[in-house]
């Protein structure tokens, strides 16, 4: 696929972030996309040649990739705590 800029590219990464998220995706599928829109977002407020009229539209990016990582976060499985295992007794049988 082919992306006129990075911003671009950074828009649909997060769109499909969102909608992965929203279809329950995998735990490891969702980082691995999220750490990709990372590095687009990076290279998005790094870059000098972008047109001061993208503002907006690079800090909308920016604040949907990172809300979005919020979500995931959100949803890291919860350890519960340890409950002592109930112990196994034998019971004899006294009637023989």
């Amino acid at each position: 696929m082919k992306f006129a800029s990075t911003l671009d590219e950074l828009e649909h990464w997060t769109s499909l972030l969102e909608v992965e998220i929203c279809r329950g995706a995998e735990r490891r599928y969702l980082l691995a996309i999220c750490r990709l829109c990372e590095v687009f977002a990076k290279q998005v407020s790094r870059d000098k040649r972008a047109p001061s009229s993208d503002l907006s539209r690079r800090m909308r990016a920016s604040l949907r990739w990172l809300d979005l990582k919020r979500a995931i976060d959100a949803s890291k499985p919860v350890e519960q705590p340890s409950r002592p295992r109930p112990r196994l007794r034998l019971v004899g049988n006294r009637s023989i």
